[in-house]
């Protein structure tokens, strides 16, 4: 009889542990975590993961992002479309705090954010509501990453950029202005994680982003170098068939 009450006994506490654990699981914080692949490709928009104030009601970021795009790297690619007035002027994207180095540089041999388009304007630092010249109004929390700036008044309403990275996708932030607060053509638009900041457990609050586990550097190729090496792969091809 007390073989069979212990059993219950312990039965019962296993169960509670269980329920224990589950619950704590399910209010885990979801910010740099692990994306797997099936949000490898992905979208967020107002009113589903994003908050917009100003003109940017419906505002829409959406992502793609390829693994071994060349040996040990992964390319992001993510489009940033305000579908309305004012066009955008930056959008800053969180980073890991060691892809960040000195004076508004990427930290060096980081390789965090290697650009395909290398015209494109990029400062990497912790950028703040309270930066000089409000660049960065409504802005909930800062972030520390890389800023793409398309110039004060904005290229277009819809934004494509792309680069190639040594770090594995996780869940993080973003922050994106256009216009001025100062006048009636304003938009803002910022994932809704980072304004509890990041106790949500909820992926639907934030984007994918670059910041997980990496490839030592040492082994892993410059991006030039792997297009030079294609390049020559290609040529040598072309010289066999024409023989």
């Amino acid at each position: 009889m007390m073989f069979i009450l212990s059993r219950s006994r312990n039965a019962c506490l296993l169960a509670s542990l269980i329920l224990i654990l589950s619950f704590a699981a399910s209010g885990a914080t979801v910010y740099d975590t692990a994306v797997t692949a099936a949000d490898y490709t992905g979208s967020r928009s107002v009113g589903s993961g994003l908050t917009g104030v100003g003109k940017w009601t419906n505002f829409m970021i959406s992502w793609v992002i390829t693994p071994n795009f060349s040996p040990g790297y992964w390319k992001y690619q993510y489009t940033l479309d305000s579908k309305s007035d004012p066009q955008i002027s930056h959008w800053i994207l969180d980073l890991t705090d060691d892809c960040v180095g000195a004076n508004g540089q990427q930290a060096d041999g980081a390789r965090c954010v290697v650009m395909e388009d290398t015209s494109e304007s990029t400062v990497f630092k912790t950028f703040s509501p309270s930066d000089p010249g409000q660049s960065n109004p409504n802005m909930p929390a800062p972030i520390t990453g890389v800023k793409f700036d398309f110039g004060p008044n904005g290229n277009d309403l819809s934004m494509t950029v792309a680069f190639l990275s040594v770090r594995a996708p996780v869940w993080g932030d973003f922050y994106s202005k256009g216009g001025s607060p100062q006048s009636q053509n304003f938009g803002a638009v910022w994932n809704n994680g980072l304004a509890n900041p990041h106790t949500s457990a909820n992926k639907l609050d934030f984007i994918a982003r670059p910041n997980g586990s990496s490839v030592p550097p040492e082994e892993i190729p410059e991006p030039g170098t792997w297009a030079m090496l294609a390049g020559g792969l290609g040529l040598l091809a072309l010289a066999r068939r024409r023989k």
